[in-house]
């Protein structure tokens, strides 16, 4: 083994057998809805100025659409990204492939918030299991996002796999930027811990690990 890194379900709560091998671990939050049963009570659980200010105001202007090609949604995510300093984290060809493998499967699925003149406020990858959905990759154009597509984009998705997936759980999958880690709370969502353990074979591996984060 030269390098291993991966981040454990937050199922997994003992990674003391990776410890006696000398793996290293530092821990991460993901934000979670659940249960999902009752979609008044968790839109009661999004911040005012959420659902006020931004949720009820898109509704009137924005609807929800699936129906663009996949070289959309990178650019309006990568247009998120740039935004804040942030590289775009797969390729267009690693993109495409994995969202024709989700589609095959009917296991995931790329959402828009698009206006009445055709232009994509947000984008958001959504995938999913058995157990619960998974917020993939979400992102908004930047002229556009004081229209709070993003935020409206995510309460669909949250009804969407409640109504339509008819899930328990929905998942935003974290984060560590506190700008970002923010809009999670501010949905009602319930904070979650999760390991992410890794081991390196050299300390050149370590440099290169380092190097490529953003």
């Amino acid at each position: 083994m030269t390098y291993f890194k991966q981040n454990l379900h937050y199922f997994y709560t003992n990674w003391l057998p990776f410890y006696w091998q000398g793996f290293r671990q530092q821990t991460h939050y993901s934000y979670r809805l659940s249960p999902l049963d009752d979609l008044q009570h968790i839109y009661a659980g999004i911040s005012s100025d959420y659902r006020n200010q931004k949720i009820a105001r898109a509704d009137s202007i924005l609807q929800l659409r699936t129906d663009f090609p996949t070289s959309e949604f990178q650019r309006v995510a990568t247009l998120s990204y740039q935004r804040q300093q942030m590289p775009f984290p797969v390729s267009q060809g690693y993109l495409k492939h994995l969202v024709q493998m989700l589609e095959e499967h009917q296991s995931g699925k790329i959402f828009y918030a698009v206006d009445s003149g055709n232009q994509i406020h947000s984008a958001a990858l959504l995938i999913w299991d058995n157990k619960s959905s998974y917020l993939s990759i979400i992102g908004d154009d930047p002229a556009l996002r004081a229209q709070g597509g993003g935020i409206w984009l995510v309460w669909q998705l949250i009804q969407y796999t409640s109504q339509e997936l008819q899930l328990p759980t929905f998942d935003f999958l974290g984060s560590m930027i506190e700008p970002i880690e923010r809009v999670r709370r501010q949905f009602g969502a319930t904070q979650v811990p999760y390991h992410t353990i890794w081991k390196y074979s050299s300390r050149w591996w370590e440099i290169l690990d380092v190097l490529r984060r953003p």
